[in-house]
């Protein structure tokens, strides 16, 4: 099964884009989300190229992300080929109605500066707390309290189409949640995904599970060979503040042991199920298991010795999908080797 054949063609109903009060007070955003074709100042084309010419630098690490390529990016186009669906292009092409296929724009600029710091007609720019220009500054900014997590969690967080009323279990993506109940909740996401530079300005390059050194950096595994002749691993995360992997369940922690009878996998993984509502006939998914790295938790794997040596490796798989039928065998797009050894 591929990467769109869990049912994503029935769209979700899709959050405005807009700046509004919460009950304590706050502004309240869901972003990135369906574009604004117009603006007070300017066509969206206009606005967001003036956000360029005076952020040259902020604009050169974003053409470099994977927020700018979200469109295009050729593993989403792999699974978008085969299911085009408007429930995808509501993240990866945000800049357009998701009811159509995206125009040049929105293919191009993926999550554009336009589509998180602009939130509404009006024009509005929004961004997170920080040292204010007061009226040198060319426009107005409106500073929303832990911007950095609200804007993220709109396409970062999500339940699968029809599932919103089993909670947790119907998410498809749960990196908020995961984030909020960890040791790191009191930070943004952007305290490890836009560290700041030198000159204090937060990185727009979004580094993430394609930084193979963030991925190693985040990992610790202890591998031993114990007296009984037993293998013992240890894994655990390091200053992670959401479960390993994590957002899209198409990733997955593979160990690999190696000996001379063979292979041996074990996985860390999501799997799902599905139900079906008698009330109305629709099959939603559930979250059925999840054995991957938690903040805090550790996983010890012990394993009776093979005869000889045994080489071992800790990888990060990309999964294009998995077979609906045993052996539920999945499609590996990619994988990055972590960490390895031998005993």
């Amino acid at each position: 099964m591929k990467r769109t054949a869990w049912g994503l063609a029935l769209a979700f109903a899709l959050v405005p884009r807009a700046v509004s009060a919460e009950a304590d007070g706050r502004p309240s955003l869901r972003l990135p989300a369906p574009a604004t074709s117009a603006y007070a100042r300017g066509s969206r084309e206009q606005v967001n190229a003036r956000c360029v010419a005076c952020h040259a630098g902020v604009a050169r690490d974003h053409d470099g992300s994977l927020h700018a390529q979200a469109f295009v990016e050729p593993s989403f186009q792999k699974g978008y080929a085969i299911e085009p669906a408007a429930f995808c292009r509501s993240c990866h092409a945000p800049e357009h109605g998701p009811a159509t296929e995206p125009d040049a724009f929105a293919r191009s600029h993926g999550v554009a500066c336009v589509t998180c710091h602009v939130p509404d007609a009006n024009g509005t720019i929004v961004t997170g707390e920080g040292h204010d220009t007061g009226s040198n500054g060319p426009h107005a900014v409106k500073r929303i309290p832990n911007f950095g997590t609200r804007a993220c969690t709109s396409c970062h967080e999500f339940a699968f189409p029809n599932s919103g009323s089993l909670g947790e279990k119907g998410l498809m993506q749960k990196t908020a949640t995961e984030h909020a109940t960890s040791t790191y909740g009191d930070r943004t996401c952007t305290t490890c995904h836009m560290p700041k530079s030198d000159s204090g300005r937060r990185s727009h390059r979004f580094t993430a599970s394609r930084d193979a050194t963030m991925l190693a950096a985040a990992l610790h595994v202890k591998a031993s060979r114990e007296a009984n002749g037993h293998l013992s691993f240890e894994l655990s995360s390091l200053g992670v503040g959401h479960a390993f992997p994590t957002g899209d369940l198409f990733r997955r922690l593979v160990l690999r042991l190696k000996t001379a009878r063979g292979v041996r996998e074990q996985s860390f993984e999501r799997s799902f199920r599905a139900t079906r509502d008698p009330a109305n006939g629709k099959t939603s998914r559930f979250e059925a298991t999840d054995t991957r790295l938690a903040p805090s938790r550790r996983f010890e794997l012990d394993v009776a010795a093979p005869e000889g040596g045994c080489s071992w490796e800790l990888v990060y798989q990309r999964v294009t999908g998995v077979g609906q039928t045993p052996p539920f065998t999945a499609d590996v797009e990619a994988e990055t080797v972590l960490a390895r050894g031998t005993l």
